[in-house]
């Protein structure tokens, strides 16, 4: 369960992702591609698919639709991940990124 005292962590790690964008876009999909091989499911992780939403960069897209087809460990963490990348890739897609485009 997510801890509501470290909220504002994950904010803030969120909207220091979104502002670095899109140079950092390959980095954040290799680092989360290897953690979840390595079956770390946490919250971090789902941060940084929100911020990847977030930055409304096209480049993103193939990997959250990777993360909405992919096989998780149990239905809770299926659905929090599938749910970020949803909500990511939805963002992208209707333009309503945080920040615009870089």
């Amino acid at each position: 369960m997510r801890n509501p005292g470290c909220d504002f962590l994950y904010e803030d790690l969120k909207k220091c992702l979104i502002v670095i964008g899109r140079p950092a876009i390959p980095d954040m999909i290799a680092v989360l591609r290897q953690d979840l091989e390595k079956g770390i499911f946490d919250w971090g992780r789902l941060s940084i698919i929100e911020a990847l939403g977030g930055m409304g960069d096209t480049t993103a897209v193939p990997f959250l639709i990777e993360l909405i087809d992919m096989e998780y460990p149990d239905e809770y963490t299926s659905r929090d991940f599938v749910y970020a990348a949803q909500q990511s890739l939805d963002k992208i897609q209707s333009g309503k990124s945080t920040l615009s485009p870089q």
